[in-house]
């Protein structure tokens, strides 16, 4: 990947230019307390990663397979998969989901902080192997709905927990799909 590009991101939104996938739980971190702010940053973090798309052009998607990030020296799939949700779910949450986010900003922007939304990616995290990587995709997904619907009290909620993180695994697992309204 370019690391002029990674660099233009973090220096746009105050972070070190020299953190890259292997700092993926450091940059998710980072850039959720960003969002956690108020829309303000989030339109901010917004024009960062169209910067950074628009910067990597058609190999953004190959940057962005969390498969090719593994399949480098000394993997760490932890940090691979932080990174890439990092920017995958961005690119949900700046584009398809922006509405949602926006509409719902006051109730959305915290989850990600409660133990019923660790509790769902602790399970993948620590759960996941290659025999059953969309199964818990999936499974995640549900988990994250009902995370998302319970919190907010909407269904377009529950439907962005799920989309969102579907989202990072859709060139990976095909045929999954969130669906409004629903509780898992």
């Amino acid at each position: 990947m370019r690391d002029n590009t990674v660099a233009q991101f973090n220096q746009l939104l105050g972070m070190d230019p020299l953190l890259y996938w292997r700092n993926g739980t450091l940059i998710n971190k980072l850039v959720n307390q960003l969002l956690q702010a108020n829309t303000t940053e989030l339109v901010k973090v917004c024009n960062a990663r169209t910067q950074f798309y628009q910067c990597l052009g058609t190999s953004y998607y190959a940057c962005m397979n969390l498969f090719n990030i593994l399949d480098t020296y000394n993997p760490d799939f932890v940090n691979a998969f932080d990174y890439t949700r990092t920017y995958l779910g961005l690119e949900f949450m700046c584009n398809a989901g922006f509405e949602e986010v926006v509409n719902q900003w006051p109730c959305l922007h915290g989850i990600q902080s409660t133990t019923p939304y660790q509790n769902c990616m602790n399970n993948f995290t620590y759960n996941v192997v290659p025999t059953n990587f969309c199964n818990m995709v999936d499974t995640t997904g549900k988990c994250l709905n009902n995370v998302y619907l319970n919190a907010c009290v909407d269904n377009g909620a529950g439907w962005f927990g799920c989309e969102n993180f579907r989202f990072t695994f859709d060139q990976t697992c095909w045929g999954l799909r969130c669906n409004v309204g629903m509780n898992y």
